[in-house]
């Protein structure tokens, strides 16, 4: 399949170093957010102005959603893989019925553009983050907003639901991850130490603990009951500055921290913040766990020998692909760490986890 400007885009697996490769064709544009369907056998993925519905086991398109005006910044899927979600610069989202693609709800409330939306653990509610400083729980059945969580100073960049569903955490460029009532919309905790833009936060599988990524370098793991910070992990220190940390998820058992970041994807030990693995791989962007945990997936800007495909068991290359020269939009780019994938700069990567 050839892309808008004569790129190709691929999606590889590697499990225990045997690879194939698997191919979507269709007319594209940029991929901004891929994220797989909780029972695994669907791939819904942002493609400028419309989300596509693949059985990408197969390389088969389902439908095509479309009735966006501008670029889509986040698809997800709700919890039971019935409906899908969509947030756009338009400064709406939008929900579709997965199996027909048939749109059901528009949302409509935002001052600014929407950079995530996603669904609660139960799919009674999903929230939305947004440019206009704000982030908004909305009623999944009926589309009425049921709370908007001000208090932001600058742009809300990602916002998830913790597993409970009582929570929402949202990440924002004042350089704070703030913690949210979802009954009240009140802001019940701050987790300050960041010392740039806090790019990506997400829960531990049990609520317990909270991971964030900044464009500071670092990763850091709180408490999330006291909001402690009980561990930093110095992520990304090339020679000279920083590297950005985009991302940040926990594995499903919660025992790794994955961090993807401008100059390498790292495994990290939760409980011990050791590396565990360090992927070179150069200009990531967003890398996370499957909903099994077998596999990870990445994202990656312009690279020109990029890794596509590691053999897990050695983590050497065994296949490189061509820059494919496209720019990332940070605010296309968050993880809700239920197997929600995205990708950027034309290019998303499959990769078992041998570890």
């Amino acid at each position: 399949r050839v892309l808008r400007g004569g790129m190709d885009e691929k999606f590889w697996r590697a499990v225990r170093g045997r690879r194939s490769v698997l191919e979507l064709s269709g007319e594209w544009g940029r991929v901004f957010s891929l994220n797989f369907s909780p029972d695994g056998p669907y791939l819904a993925t942002a493609v400028v102005h419309r989300a596509v519905l693949w059985r990408y086991r197969k390389g088969e398109r389902v439908h095509t959603m479309e009735g966006h005006s501008d670029e889509l910044n986040a698809v997800a899927f709700s919890r039971t893989g019935s409906h899908i979600v969509t947030a756009s610069e338009d400064g709406t989202a939008k929900v579709w019925i997965a199996r027909t693609g048939k749109s059901v709800r528009t949302l409509a409330g935002h001052a600014d553009l929407l950079t995530l939306a996603a669904f609660a653990p139960d799919d009674c509610l999903f929230v939305t983050a947004s440019c206009d400083r704000t982030a908004k729980i909305w009623n999944a059945s009926t589309g009425a907003c049921a709370r908007t969580l001000v208090g932001r100073t600058s742009d809300v960049g990602t916002a998830t639901f913790s597993p409970g569903g009582s929570h929402v955490l949202t990440a924002s460029n004042d350089r704070t991850a703030k913690i949210w009532n979802v009954s009240t919309g009140a802001c019940v905790r701050t987790l300050f130490g960041h010392t740039d833009i806090a790019y990506s936060a997400v829960f531990s599988p049990g609520d317990a603990q909270i991971v964030t990524a900044s464009d500071d370098g670092t990763a850091k793991i709180w408490t999330a009951a006291t909001g402690e910070c009980v561990r930093a992990l110095p992520a990304h220190t090339p020679p000279g500055s920083p590297a950005r940390v985009w991302s940040v998820s926990f594995s499903p058992q919660g025992g790794h921290v994955l961090t993807a970041a401008c100059d390498s994807i790292k495994v990290w030990n939760a409980s011990t913040g050791e590396i565990v693995r360090t992927l070179d791989c150069k200009s990531v962007i967003q890398a996370v766990f499957s909903p099994d945990g077998s596999r990870i997936a990445a994202a990656a800007e312009r690279s020109s020998t990029a890794a596509i495909v590691w053999d897990m068991r050695t983590f050497s290359t065994v296949l490189t692909a061509r820059d494919l020269g496209l720019p990332p939009n940070r605010r296309s780019f968050s993880v809700d760490g239920v197997g929600r994938h995205h990708a950027g700069g034309g290019r998303a990567f499959l990769l078992g986890r041998g570890f």
